[in-house]
C-alpha cells in the first residue's frame, strides 16, 4: 500500500470556506504496477510536491499510457491539473478515476469541490452525497454539500448539512460560518450573529467571519458592534474596499461624519477600480448636500460597472434636481433594463417625461408604477390623478 503523500491545504472561495482536494488516495493490498511505472509514478509526486506540475502530469500521463486502468494515475494527474487551474482536464481525470474505482471517497471529493468551483452546484451535491453515503464520517463533506445546496437556494438542506456536522463537531468553524451565512439569508439575524460569534470565539481571526457579522449587526441597527466588526477586518485585509466601506458606512450612521468621508476616501484610493466605494461615497455626498461631487462618484462607478443598478437610479434622481430631464430618463431607462420589477425607476422616469411634456410617455410609465406598486394607498391614488390629467385613463 502506498502512503498518502499529500493533504492539500484550506481554501476560501466565493461560496464559502471550503477544502481543496485530497492528495494522494490510498490503495489496496495488492494494487501494484510494474517497478517501472512505480519509479515513474513518484518522480510525478516528487515533482508535483515541488511545484513542477507540468512534468508531474508528464509522468503520471506514461504511467496512463503503461496501463490505462491505473485509477490512482489518473488521480494523481488531476491534482496537478488543478493546481494549473486547467479543471476541464482534471475533471475529466476524477471522472475516470471514479469509473475505474467507484468507491474511490477521494476522488467522489475532489470532483465536488471541482464542481463547486465551476459553480456546477448539482453535480457537487450528488458527489458529496457519494462521499457520505460511502463514508458518513465524513464532516467536510457534509459541509461542502451544505455550501452546493445553499448556492442553490436549497436553505432547508444547508442548514440541515452544517447542523449534522456541527452535532458531531460543535467546533467546526467553517459550519458555523456557512449555517450563519444561511441564517442571515433568511433574516434570522439572531441565530446569524450567534454562529458567527461562536465562529469567531474558536480563534479564528477570519476576515470574512467579521465581514458577514458586521453585515447582520447593520442590518438590524447595532451600529457601534457593525464597526466594531468591520474594523476588525480591517486589521486583517487593511487595503479591502469593501471593508473600507462598510466601515465608513458605519461612521455615517453613527454621525461621525469626518471618519466616515475619511474612510470612503481610502476606500476608493484602495478600490479605484470598485463601483461600490466611488457608489457608497456618492450617497455620502448627497447626504452631505454636496450634488457635484456627488453626480461625480455615481458617474465613476457607472464607467467601472454599466450595469450599477442604484448608480444609474441615483444619478438619474440628481439630473433630474438639475433639470437635465434627458440624461434622467437616460439613467432611469438603464436602471430598468437592469431591476425591471422596481416601480420607483418607472415613476421618476415618468415624471421627467412629464417635465418634457411627453405625455403618452409619462402616463404609459406611471400605469407601470401603479402596477409594481400593487398597494392602493395614497401614493397610488394620487398618481391616478395625474395620469388622468395628462389626458389618459389609469390601468391600475
Amino acid at each position: 500500500m502506498k502512503s498518502i503523500w499529500a493533504l492539500i491545504v484550506l481554501a476560501v472561495i466565493a461560496t464559502g470556506l471550503m477544502f481543496l482536494p485530497y492528495g494522494e488516495k490510498s490503495q489496496s493490498p495488492g494494487k501494484s504496477a510494474v517497478l517501472s511505472a512505480a519509479d515513474i509514478s513518484r518522480k510525478g509526486i516528487s515533482l508535483f510536491k515541488h511545484g513542477d506540475f507540468e512534468k508531474a502530469i508528464d509522468c503520471f500521463s506514461r504511467v496512463i499510457a503503461r496501463n490505462p486502468r491505473d485509477s490512482q494515475a489518473y488521480f494523481d494527474r488531476a491534482l496537478a491539473y488543478y493546481a494549473l487551474d486547467d479543471y476541464s482536464s482534471a475533471l475529466k481525470d476524477y471522472s475516470k478515476d471514479i469509473s475505474i474505482t467507484p468507491g474511490s471517497v477521494q476522488g467522489y471529493f475532489n470532483r465536488g469541490v471541482l464542481y463547486l468551483r465551476l459553480n456546477k452546484n448539482d453535480s457537487a451535491a450528488k458527489d458529496f452525497g457519494e462521499v457520505l453515503r460511502l463514508n458518513p464520517a465524513d464532516l467536510e463533506a457534509y459541509v461542502n454539500r451544505g455550501v452546493a445546496y445553499y448556492t442553490l437556494g436549497k436553505d432547508a438542506e444547508a442548514i440541515t448539512d452544517f447542523s449534522e456536522c456541527l452535532s458531531k463537531d460543535i467546533h467546526n468553524s467553517r459550519a458555523l460560518f456557512n449555517r450563519g451565512r444561511v441564517w442571515a439569508k433568511l433574516d434570522s439575524n439572531d441565530r446569524a450573529i450567534a454562529d458567527f460569534n461562536a465562529a469567531l470565539s474558536l480563534g479564528t481571526s477570519d476576515f470574512e467571519v467579521y465581514m458577514a457579522l458586521g453585515v447582520v449587526y447593520t442590518k438590524t441597527a447595532q451600529d457601534h458592534n457593525a464597526l466594531r466588526s468591520f474594523n476588525n477586518a480591517l486589521r486583517i485585509e487593511p487595503r479591502n474596499p469593501s471593508a473600507r466601506t462598510n466601515s465608513a458606512n458605519s461612521y455615517a450612521l453613527l454621525g461621525q461624519n469626518d471618519k466616515a468621508l475619511a474612510e470612503y476616501n481610502l476606500a476608493v484610493a484602495y478600490g479605484s477600480e470598485d463601483a461600490e466605494a466611488f457608489f457608497n461615497r456618492g450617497l455620502f455626498y448627497v447626504k452631505q448636500g454636496k450634488p457635484d461631487l456627488a453626480l461625480a462618484d455615481f458617474s465613476k462607478a457607472v464607467s467601472l460597472d454599466e450595469h450599477h443598478v442604484k448608480a444609474h437610479f441615483n444619478r438619474g434622481i440628481l439630473y433630474a434636481k438639475l433639470h437635465r430631464q434627458e440624461d434622467a430618463i437616460a439613467d432611469f431607462s438603464k436602471a430598468i433594463e437592469g431591476n425591471p420589477g422596481d416601480p420607483e425607476s418607472y415613476l421618476d422616469r415618468g415624471l421627467a417625461f412629464v417635465d418634457l411634456k411627453q405625455n403618452r410617455k409619462a402616463a404609459d410609465d406611471l400605469n407601470m408604477f401603479l402596477k409594481l406598486h400593487a398597494v392602493n394607498d395614497k401614493k397610488a391614488e394620487n398618481f391616478r390623478e395625474a395620469i388622468r390629467n395628462l389626458g389618459y385613463k389609469p390601468e391600475y
